[in-house]
């Protein structure tokens, strides 16, 4: 109907063929064939061809993006190796004999060198600078030089933060370093707060199932152990020794670490059978991959050493011991926190031995030893510490024993705060020295009040909690307030009740709490409650 014939269909045919062109998506001859309108009509005869081309198109360009990516990132990881190596020769050229012209460098002194130059060498390489940062702080830690360890830490920390954001798993890393070196320095607090960070962000990156948030629950959960939560530190331990099984094997050296934690941790809950399996597996293990002179052999054989002690087995237990001595000195400067270690448990085989003056040298050397390297408020100190209050005690050296349990006192307030459980503890032997031992019984009250504050009896059947009234106790029945002694003779021996044997049996110091109470009784003149007590025992 055109009013221009060259616009019209010349024939009805014409029309007919462009009716079936438009029925079969073709291009008509009624309208412009613009390169869109062609091929919005192939893309309609082809459809499925065409999708099934776009998928291969979408794969293609996605590899090459992905390819693309991943050739950055190996660019950049390359140059940020290069840089390192370039970094690290630079340190050492000190130690040439051209450059050093005569003067001899120690390994730590290129050590210190080079924390020292990292950051004004590599200011305008942050990812570089965070990697070396971390590395240094990783050598320092293994020296045992947690002080140094803790600024190169924190750094790298805050410039992969600044640099990558916070959800990226080099930052997971970071703060679980960190967290470790804070611990090591008996700041838990601090370290738990780290540690559970590390775990969300790795967690978001790179999963639950992966071999680096295993890692950083194992130090959570030795943390735990730390602030007296047994019950989620295994549940972290069991939880990461599924996960290393599975991802490292059996036989792995991640393995053997965390049954070395679990056999520490169910040692403290009196579990030595269970305690003494998981060890000697961590040991053999780790003698079959490491050797017999590596420090983590090393850590396996003391906490053996500790759990074939506590049996009883005191000869088994000193030479696993001096085994681990050997090592200590062999692996380690001249001062070690490993090293005091190691004569701590010298210390409490020789005490149990009888041989009363080697025990105190061994525990001597130890405490110098920590005193030195990490400080004289370090929670390490109490290793040393409370055994040595102990046998100075028993051997009737009471001021010498008064003076260590202040210490001991002193040291836990220090590190786990005034209201810790262990600050409870050293409460009561020092108000057991003072009472029993220099009749100062006014202090010696104050001191276990605070120690029975600390460690309540509406919290569950506890020794330490029984110890403390039991002592406070005796204090008040010295001072002849037998009224007063009765309430906390009651309380002590509710909790022993409810520490009875698994075969029903009551516990093993009942009876001479029994007697102590007694005594009590006949002091006020009770003698037919103290038979009574007595006949009943």
């Amino acid at each position: 109907i055109e009013d221009d014939r060259d616009r019209r269909y010349p024939t009805v045919a014409d029309l007919a063929a462009d009716l079936r062109r438009y029925l079969n998506n073709e291009a008509v001859l009624a309208r412009p064939p613009s390169v869109s309108y062609r091929l919005g009509k192939f893309v309609r005869r082809h459809r499925l061809a065409v999708v099934a081309s776009a998928f291969v198109l979408v794969a293609l360009v996605l590899g090459i993006v992905g390819t693309s990516v991943g050739m950055i990132r190996a660019a950049r990881e390359a140059e940020t190796a290069r840089q390192v190596s370039a970094f690290m020769t630079r340190v050492f050229e000190v130690s040439d004999p051209g450059v050093a012209r005569g003067n001899s460098v120690t390994a730590r002194e290129l050590l210190d060198q080079a924390a020292g130059r990292i950051r004004e060498e590599l200011a305008d390489q942050p990812l570089v600078q965070a990697q070396l940062m971390r590395t240094m702080g990783e050598v320092y830690h293994n020296l045992g030089l947690y002080d140094q360890a803790e600024p190169l830490e924190l750094a790298a920390l805050e410039i992969r933060r600044r640099e990558l954001g916070s959800d990226r798993p080099e930052v997971g890393l970071s703060l679980h370093a960190l967290g470790l070196v804070l611990g090591e320095q008996g700041r838990y607090d601090e370290a738990e707060a780290l540690q559970r960070e590390a775990l969300a962000v790795l967690a978001a990156t790179l999963g639950e199932s992966s071999a680096e948030y295993a890692h950083a629950q194992v130090q959570l959960g030795l943390t735990r152990i730390l602030l007296d939560d047994a019950v989620e530190a295994e549940a972290l331990l069991d939880n990461a020794l599924e996960t290393l099984t599975a991802v490292a094997g059996a036989d792995s050296l991640e393995v053997a670490g965390v049954l070395a934690h679990l056999g520490f941790l169910r040692a403290n809950q009196q579990r030595m059978e269970e305690a003494e399996q998981n060890l000697r597996q961590s040991l053999q293990i780790r003698e079959r991959r490491l050797g017999s002179d590596h420090y983590l052999v090393e850590t396996s054989l003391h906490v053996l050493a500790e759990v074939v002690r506590l049996q009883g087995r005191a000869a088994e237990a000193g030479e696993l011991y001096q085994r681990g001595l050997a090592i200590n000195q062999k692996i380690y400067p001249g001062e070690h926190p490993a090293i005091a270690e190691s004569h701590f448990g010298l210390g409490e085989v020789r005490a149990s031995e009888g041989e009363v003056e080697a025990a105190i040298g061994h525990f001597n050397t130890g405490l110098g030893i920590v005193e030195r390297t990490l400080g004289a408020k370090h929670v390490n100190l109490s290793r040393g510490l409370q055994p040595l209050g102990t046998l100075l005690a028993e051997q009737g050296r009471w001021a010498e024993a008064a003076a260590v349990f202040r210490r001991l006192v002193s040291v836990y307030e220090s590190a786990v705060g005034a209201e810790h459980r262990w600050v409870g503890e050293a409460l009561n032997n020092l108000g057991w020295v003072l009472s029993d031992g220099l009749g100062e019984y006014a202090e010696a009250e104050s001191l276990l009040r605070r120690a029975v504050a600390i460690l309540p009896v509406d919290t569950g059947p506890d020794y330490y909690a029984a110890l403390a009234r039991w002592t406070l106790a005796n204090n008040l029945r010295d001072q002849s307030r037998h009224a007063d002694a009765e309430q906390y003779y009651s309380e002590a021996i509710a909790i022993f009740d409810a520490l009875a044997q698994p075969d029903g049996q009551a516990h093993p110091q009942l009876a001479a709490l029994h007697q102590d109470y007694a005594r009590s009784l006949r002091a006020d003149g009770r003698e037919q409650a103290a038979q009574a007590l007595e006949c009943c025992r």
